[in-house]
Protein backbone atom coordinates (compact mmCIF):
# COMPACT_ATOMS: atom_id res chain seq x y z
CA UNK A 1 0.00 0.00 0.00
CA UNK A 2 1.52 3.31 -1.06
CA UNK A 3 1.57 6.38 1.14
CA UNK A 4 -0.81 8.08 -1.29
CA UNK A 5 -3.36 5.28 -1.07
CA UNK A 6 -3.05 5.14 2.71
CA UNK A 7 -3.65 8.90 2.90
CA UNK A 8 -6.73 8.63 0.69
CA UNK A 9 -8.09 5.75 2.79
CA UNK A 10 -7.44 7.71 5.99
CA UNK A 11 -9.10 10.83 4.57
CA UNK A 12 -12.10 8.74 3.51
CA UNK A 13 -12.39 7.33 7.03
CA UNK A 14 -12.38 10.85 8.48
CA UNK A 15 -15.14 11.94 6.10
CA UNK A 16 -17.20 8.87 7.01
CA UNK A 17 -16.83 9.55 10.73
CA UNK A 18 -17.84 13.19 10.25
CA UNK A 19 -20.96 12.06 8.39
CA UNK A 20 -21.76 9.53 11.13
CA UNK A 21 -21.57 12.20 13.80
CA UNK A 22 -23.72 14.56 11.76
CA UNK A 23 -26.39 11.89 11.20
CA UNK A 24 -26.17 10.75 14.84
CA UNK A 25 -25.75 7.14 13.86
CA UNK A 26 -22.99 4.56 14.44
CA UNK A 27 -20.41 2.67 12.47
CA UNK A 28 -19.81 -1.01 13.10
CA UNK A 29 -16.25 -1.96 12.23
CA UNK A 30 -14.97 -5.53 12.00
CA UNK A 31 -11.68 -5.97 10.16
CA UNK A 32 -9.34 -8.77 11.08
CA UNK A 33 -6.84 -7.10 8.73
CA UNK A 34 -6.23 -4.55 11.48
CA UNK A 35 -4.31 -7.35 13.23
CA UNK A 36 -2.20 -8.00 10.12
CA UNK A 37 -1.18 -4.62 8.71
CA UNK A 38 2.27 -4.87 7.16
CA UNK A 39 3.11 -1.31 6.08
CA UNK A 40 1.26 1.70 7.48
CA UNK A 41 -0.59 1.69 10.76
CA UNK A 42 -4.38 1.44 10.33
CA UNK A 43 -6.61 4.39 11.06
CA UNK A 44 -8.14 3.89 14.48
CA UNK A 45 -11.56 5.52 14.29
CA UNK A 46 -12.34 4.37 17.82
CA UNK A 47 -9.53 6.51 19.20
CA UNK A 48 -10.78 9.55 17.27
CA UNK A 49 -14.52 9.27 17.94
CA UNK A 50 -15.29 6.63 20.59
CA UNK A 51 -18.92 7.77 20.68
CA UNK A 52 -19.51 6.99 16.99
CA UNK A 53 -17.65 3.72 16.32
CA UNK A 54 -18.26 0.20 17.60
CA UNK A 55 -15.52 -2.36 17.03
CA UNK A 56 -16.11 -6.08 16.66
CA UNK A 57 -13.29 -8.61 16.71
CA UNK A 58 -12.33 -12.16 17.47
CA UNK A 59 -9.29 -14.38 17.92
CA UNK A 60 -10.38 -16.72 15.10
CA UNK A 61 -7.65 -15.57 12.72
CA UNK A 62 -4.98 -14.63 15.27
CA UNK A 63 -5.25 -17.73 17.48
CA UNK A 64 -7.87 -20.36 16.60
CA UNK A 65 -11.55 -20.34 15.59
CA UNK A 66 -12.25 -23.21 18.01
CA UNK A 67 -11.78 -20.81 20.94
CA UNK A 68 -14.97 -18.98 19.90
CA UNK A 69 -13.85 -15.78 21.60
CA UNK A 70 -14.62 -12.28 20.42
CA UNK A 71 -15.25 -8.78 21.65
CA UNK A 72 -17.47 -5.79 21.02
CA UNK A 73 -16.29 -2.30 21.97
CA UNK A 74 -19.32 -0.02 21.93
CA UNK A 75 -19.72 3.71 22.60
CA UNK A 76 -19.78 4.45 26.36
CA UNK A 77 -23.45 5.39 26.33
CA UNK A 78 -24.39 1.85 25.23
CA UNK A 79 -22.05 -0.25 27.36
CA UNK A 80 -24.47 -1.02 30.21
CA UNK A 81 -27.26 -2.05 27.82
CA UNK A 82 -24.87 -4.15 25.75
CA UNK A 83 -23.75 -6.04 28.87
CA UNK A 84 -27.37 -6.80 29.81
CA UNK A 85 -28.16 -8.07 26.33
CA UNK A 86 -25.02 -10.25 26.26
CA UNK A 87 -25.82 -11.81 29.63
CA UNK A 88 -29.40 -12.45 28.57
CA UNK A 89 -28.21 -14.06 25.34
CA UNK A 90 -25.72 -16.60 26.68
CA UNK A 91 -24.72 -15.71 30.24
CA UNK A 92 -21.55 -14.06 29.01
CA UNK A 93 -19.75 -16.77 27.05
CA UNK A 94 -17.13 -19.37 28.11
CA UNK A 95 -15.53 -18.26 31.38
CA UNK A 96 -12.29 -20.26 31.43
CA UNK A 97 -11.36 -19.32 27.86
CA UNK A 98 -12.05 -15.65 28.58
CA UNK A 99 -9.89 -15.72 31.71
CA UNK A 100 -7.05 -17.44 29.85
CA UNK A 101 -7.21 -14.94 27.01
CA UNK A 102 -7.37 -12.01 29.45
CA UNK A 103 -4.20 -13.31 31.11
CA UNK A 104 -2.52 -13.68 27.72
CA UNK A 105 -3.38 -10.06 26.89
CA UNK A 106 -2.36 -8.69 30.31
CA UNK A 107 0.99 -10.51 30.24
CA UNK A 108 1.91 -9.11 26.83
CA UNK A 109 1.91 -12.58 25.32
CA UNK A 110 -0.83 -11.77 22.83
CA UNK A 111 1.05 -8.72 21.51
CA UNK A 112 4.25 -10.76 21.16
CA UNK A 113 2.32 -13.46 19.32
CA UNK A 114 0.81 -10.91 16.92
CA UNK A 115 4.20 -9.37 16.19
CA UNK A 116 5.65 -12.80 15.44
CA UNK A 117 2.71 -13.74 13.21
CA UNK A 118 2.87 -10.41 11.37
CA UNK A 119 6.53 -10.99 10.54
CA UNK A 120 5.80 -14.51 9.31
CA UNK A 121 2.79 -13.46 7.23
CA UNK A 122 4.68 -10.50 5.79
CA UNK A 123 7.41 -12.86 4.57
CA UNK A 124 4.80 -15.14 3.01
CA UNK A 125 3.01 -12.25 1.32
CA UNK A 126 6.26 -10.80 -0.02
CA UNK A 127 7.22 -14.22 -1.39
CA UNK A 128 3.83 -14.57 -3.08
CA UNK A 129 4.01 -11.11 -4.65
CA UNK A 130 7.57 -11.75 -5.87
CA UNK A 131 6.57 -15.11 -7.38
CA UNK A 132 3.62 -13.53 -9.17
CA UNK A 133 5.84 -10.79 -10.62
CA UNK A 134 8.26 -13.45 -11.84
CA UNK A 135 5.88 -16.16 -13.07
CA UNK A 136 2.76 -14.20 -13.97
CA UNK A 137 3.76 -10.59 -14.76
CA UNK A 138 0.50 -9.94 -16.61
CA UNK A 139 -1.41 -10.25 -13.32
CA UNK A 140 -2.05 -7.16 -11.22
CA UNK A 141 -1.93 -7.32 -7.44
CA UNK A 142 -4.65 -5.17 -5.87
CA UNK A 143 -5.65 -4.26 -2.34
CA UNK A 144 -3.62 -3.27 0.67
CA UNK A 145 -0.64 -4.98 2.29
CA UNK A 146 -2.66 -6.56 5.07
CA UNK A 147 -4.65 -9.63 5.98
CA UNK A 148 -4.10 -13.24 5.02
CA UNK A 149 -5.20 -13.20 1.38
CA UNK A 150 -4.09 -11.55 -1.84
CA UNK A 151 -6.30 -10.46 -4.75
CA UNK A 152 -4.91 -10.49 -8.28
CA UNK A 153 -6.57 -9.37 -11.49
CA UNK A 154 -5.93 -11.53 -14.54
CA UNK A 155 -5.65 -10.36 -18.15
CA UNK A 156 -8.93 -9.75 -19.96
CA UNK A 157 -10.38 -12.83 -21.57
CA UNK A 158 -9.11 -15.33 -19.01
CA UNK A 159 -11.90 -17.43 -17.50
CA UNK A 160 -11.07 -17.33 -13.79
CA UNK A 161 -13.68 -20.00 -13.01
CA UNK A 162 -12.01 -22.40 -15.46
CA UNK A 163 -8.60 -21.55 -13.99
CA UNK A 164 -9.87 -22.36 -10.50
CA UNK A 165 -11.34 -25.68 -11.64
CA UNK A 166 -8.03 -26.67 -13.22
CA UNK A 167 -6.07 -25.44 -10.20
CA UNK A 168 -8.15 -27.49 -7.80
CA UNK A 169 -7.51 -30.56 -9.91
CA UNK A 170 -3.81 -29.80 -9.33
CA UNK A 171 -4.28 -29.57 -5.57
CA UNK A 172 -4.35 -25.76 -5.39
CA UNK A 173 -7.14 -23.74 -3.79
CA UNK A 174 -7.63 -20.28 -5.32
CA UNK A 175 -11.03 -18.60 -5.44
CA UNK A 176 -12.40 -17.07 -8.64
CA UNK A 177 -12.85 -13.34 -8.17
CA UNK A 178 -15.89 -13.35 -10.44
CA UNK A 179 -17.68 -15.75 -8.07
CA UNK A 180 -17.42 -13.24 -5.20
CA UNK A 181 -19.11 -10.33 -6.97
CA UNK A 182 -22.68 -9.28 -6.29
CA UNK A 183 -22.67 -6.18 -8.48
CA UNK A 184 -21.67 -5.53 -12.09
CA UNK A 185 -19.08 -7.82 -13.67
CA UNK A 186 -15.44 -6.84 -13.46
CA UNK A 187 -12.08 -8.14 -14.60
CA UNK A 188 -11.26 -11.80 -13.99
CA UNK A 189 -9.08 -12.53 -11.01
CA UNK A 190 -8.17 -14.82 -8.17
CA UNK A 191 -8.14 -14.69 -4.39
CA UNK A 192 -5.00 -16.37 -3.06
CA UNK A 193 -4.41 -17.32 0.56
CA UNK A 194 -0.89 -17.39 1.98
CA UNK A 195 -1.40 -17.84 5.73
CA UNK A 196 -0.78 -21.58 5.95
CA UNK A 197 2.19 -21.98 3.60
CA UNK A 198 5.90 -21.10 3.80
CA UNK A 199 7.49 -18.96 1.05
CA UNK A 200 9.02 -21.89 -0.88
CA UNK A 201 5.66 -23.65 -1.17
CA UNK A 202 3.99 -20.44 -2.30
CA UNK A 203 6.60 -19.91 -5.02
CA UNK A 204 6.09 -23.47 -6.31
CA UNK A 205 2.31 -23.07 -6.25
CA UNK A 206 2.48 -19.82 -8.23
CA UNK A 207 4.61 -21.49 -10.90
CA UNK A 208 1.95 -24.18 -11.34
CA UNK A 209 -0.85 -21.63 -11.28
CA UNK A 210 0.89 -19.44 -13.86
CA UNK A 211 1.14 -22.39 -16.25
CA UNK A 212 -2.60 -22.96 -15.94
CA UNK A 213 -3.40 -19.30 -16.59
CA UNK A 214 -1.02 -19.08 -19.57
CA UNK A 215 -2.55 -22.20 -21.11
CA UNK A 216 -5.89 -20.41 -21.15
CA UNK A 217 -4.51 -17.25 -22.75
CA UNK A 218 -3.32 -19.01 -25.92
Amino acid sequence: MTIQRWFLATFGTLLLLLAIRRLRTYRLKERYTLLFFFIAAPMLGLALWPDAVAYLGSVSKALAPALRLGWLVVPPAHQARTRRIKVAADLGGPLLEQLAFADLVASGGYDRHLRRVRRSQRRSRDALVAALARELPAATVSGIAAGLHLVIELPAGVDDVAVVAAARAEGLGPIALSSTRLGPPGPPGLVLGYAAHPPDQLAAAVARLAALVNDRRR
